[in-house]
């Protein structure tokens, strides 16, 4: 639940800085981990949700590491 409530704040609360830095990695945080993510907190179960969010990083550290297509 508190990750629910926080985590879309403090990415809000850095998300210019991060588009400054790097526009699409900032972009793909906001689709994988907050549209896509933590925005389907209400539809899922506790197990779910746990399950999406580890899938949605693991994808974002994955683009991290290879480079976007």
């Amino acid at each position: 639940m508190s990750y629910f409530l926080d985590f879309p704040y403090e990415v809000e609360k850095r998300y210019q800085k991060m588009v400054w830095e790097d526009r699409d990695y900032a972009e793909l945080i906001y689709d994988y981990l907050l549209e896509e993510g933590t925005d389907k907190f209400n539809e899922l179960s506790d197990a779910q949700f746990m399950k999406l969010m580890r899938k949605q990083y693991k994808y974002i550290k994955d683009v991290a590491s290879e480079g976007f297509s």
